[in-house]
């Protein structure tokens, strides 16, 4: 499998590097006391989410939104973190700093990332994306081309879904079906219970 990723404005890595820089001289504990000197960053990918709603309605990919741009932080061979800058206008100014994260899921990716390069029989080009529906705690990775879509769940990943394993964007959408229905009434519970305390006061 080939793998790209889509190009950020170059003075992205400006603000990273500024951030990153702050990090480490006002708390560098966080970073686990590595120096700016030491630290690479990543080229970077975009990170997407889906609305409950549209999963529901059996949309994923082409529902999803993009929502920031994500810079792996590493040192040596170890991914120690990632900073994300904001992609969505709703959210607020462009490319601004929002956090530097320290997840699971930064080095997850890494791993997702070298099974796909072992791919043989998907010949195409794939550019890498981070995918989030959060009403199903599912974080994956997302190899998207022009004609296929390749989901790989990073762990944990929901009941039923297997972390690290390469799924079609349809048998995603069947699979996390029951998750998706059982959010959907955590929802309307919350509304009814809130509607509730709303009337009793």
């Amino acid at each position: 499998m080939k793998i790209s990723k889509a190009k950020a404005p170059f003075d992205a890595y400006d603000t990273v590097r500024q951030n990153v820089n702050d990090v480490v001289r006002k708390a560098p504990e966080f970073l686990h006391y590595v120096t700016v000197e030491k630290l690479r960053i990543s080229e970077p990918d975009t990170s997407y989410f889906v609305r409950l709603d549209e999963l529901i309605s059996g949309r994923l990919c082409a529902a999803a939104q993009l929502n920031s741009w994500r810079f792996l932080l590493s040192n040596g061979d170890e991914v120690i973190g990632e900073v994300e800058l904001n992609a969505n206008e709703k959210r607020g100014k462009l490319m601004e700093f929002v956090a530097i994260h320290q997840t699971h899921f930064s080095a997850a990716s890494v791993q997702a990332l070298k099974k796909a390069e072992k791919l043989t029989k998907e010949n195409g080009q794939y550019e890498v994306r981070q995918l989030k529906i959060p009403s199903v705690y599912l974080v994956a990775i997302w190899f998207h081309s022009e004609t296929d879509d390749l989901i790989v769940p990073l762990p944990p990943a929901p009941n039923g879904i297997e972390a690290f394993q390469f799924y079609s964007e349809q048998s995603l959408i069947n699979l996390l079906q029951p998750a998706a229905n059982a959010a959907r009434i955590r929802e309307l519970s919350l509304r009814g219970n809130a509607s509730d305390s709303r009337r009793a006061q």
